[in-house]
């Protein structure tokens, strides 16, 4: 029997950005499903680059739809424009609660919001109540490196907050440092190399990390590579599994 895999780090392009057109969802779940890939969980790339409010309302609608359309493989992350502080809260609790969404996904740089700016706080504390994970772009100053997301998670300890490239490649250690110290605080392996993969075993054992692609919008071979990349690791099957999916399945559902 094959690892289950679950991607949870995954996007979508709902429409057209730049030079990049959009993506049928058909297409999207199909090149998963090549690569080995039994669930991803997915955010909108285009919302989080438009970032307003009805854009994100529209988004977290359509993104419902295929959640209940492509169940159980495709995820929803809502989005939300953070710095609409009570109105942000608003969207997240109508798109978990009305929708049926299963989490967020937060990009302080492409959106951009530093996680000590208090416009964050009614987001924060309904994502708390609701238990929901947090996936963050991080590793790319001056709002998304590790200690400031482990700031955050010390303001609120009931979420679960997910470091959606392991710091990048300059702050890969610190991104480490940072799961080993918060509880509630998860490492994935998007964009990070094996190498610091490897250290952060070390430190903050095999239940932290998660696999994830980033992959979905653009060149479907990103989910390829990053499910090669643990492979080549050459780790215990017990240990593969849980990165690869088990750890996932255990934050999504637990």
């Amino acid at each position: 029997m094959g690892v289950n895999i679950v991607d949870s780090h995954a996007h979508i392009l709902l429409d057209a950005y730049a030079s990049l057109p959009p993506v049928e969802p058909e297409r999207v779940m199909e090149g998963f499903a090549r690569y080995g890939v039994e669930q991803a969980w997915f955010s909108s790339a285009d919302a989080l680059v438009t970032n307003e409010a009805d854009y994100h309302r529209r988004s977290n609608d359509r993104m419902a739809e295929f959640q209940e359309r492509y169940a159980p493989h495709f995820v929803a992350l809502a989005t939300v424009n953070p710095r609409r502080g009570d109105e942000a809260a608003r969207e997240l609790e109508r798109a978990v609660s009305d929708l049926g969404v299963r989490g967020l996904k937060l990009h302080g740089w492409l959106q951009p919001v530093s996680c000590t700016d208090p416009c964050l706080e009614p987001l924060f504390a309904t994502a708390e109540r609701l238990a929901l994970p947090i996936l963050f772009h991080d590793g790319t100053p001056p709002f998304t490196s590790s200690l400031q997301i482990g700031w955050l998670a010390e303001q609120y300890p009931g979420c679960k907050m997910i470091l959606g490239h392991g710091g990048l490649k300059d702050l890969a250690v610190t991104a480490a440092q940072t799961v080993h110290r918060h509880d509630n605080v998860y490492l994935q392996t998007c964009a990070t190399t094996l190498l610091s993969l490897q250290r952060a075993l070390d430190l903050v054992g095999v239940d932290k990390i998660l696999y994830g692609s980033d992959g979905g919008f653009a060149d479907m071979q990103w989910v390829d590579y990053n499910i090669r990349k643990i492979k080549k690791w050459d780790l215990p099957a017990d240990v593969e599994e849980k990165i690869l999916g088990g750890n996932a399945t255990r934050l999504l559902n637990g």
